[in-house]
């Protein structure tokens, strides 16, 4: 089964790090979209106040998220080339048919 998702951009800011608006923007998403299921900072930026100090943390994420009806738990394995093995007896069959 194929997976379809979408990605929407979010930004999220933090008086206290980059990690805690990462963490407050895929929170808020979660309030609002069903299906996260992955997120990457695409920006980071830190906010400069009048005194010269930083005064924030701005980060621009883009969340994943599968489209309804698709969610999906756990991925099949993906197959490893190395062991896979074809029958060529049904293909040759198959070519003589």
């Amino acid at each position: 089964m194929a997976v379809v998702s979408r990605v929407t951009e979010v930004s999220a800011v933090s008086e206290v790090s980059f990690d805690d608006a990462i963490r407050a923007g895929i929170a808020r998403a979660h309030e609002t979209i069903r299906g996260l299921q992955s997120a990457r900072v695409m920006e980071q930026e830190v906010l400069i106040g009048r005194t010269g100090q930083p005064e924030g943390y701005r980060v621009d994420l883009a969340i994943r998220f599968v489209l309804d009806g698709q969610i999906v738990t756990e991925l099949p394995p993906f197959p490893n080339p190395a062991t896979q093995t074809a029958d060529f007896a049904l293909i040759d069959d198959a070519d003589n048919a």
